[in-house]
């Protein structure tokens, strides 16, 4: 068991996060999809990260926040 100080500083951090706040609000499975989504805003003037004709495969799709970002958010082509 988590003894209880780091329980009380991962749950400080959760609270405060605004990464999390926003994927709670956007019904995203973790943060992590934020990083997806700025990767893909910022290389849009070169054609995305993921481009026409890619394939995406997310190995260890655990929480699977990446799946469900490339899934409903990305272009499909």
């Amino acid at each position: 068991m988590m003894p209880a100080k780091c329980l009380n500083q991962w749950l400080h951090r959760q609270r405060t996060d605004p990464y999390i706040r926003e994927a709670r609000l956007s019904s995203y499975r973790c943060r992590s999809a934020f990083k997806l989504l700025q990767l893909q805003e910022s290389l849009l003037p070169t054609g995305g990260l993921i481009r026409p004709g890619h394939v995406v495969l997310d190995c260890g799709a655990a929480p699977g926040s990446w799946s469900q970002v490339s899934d409903f958010k990305l272009p499909l082509w």
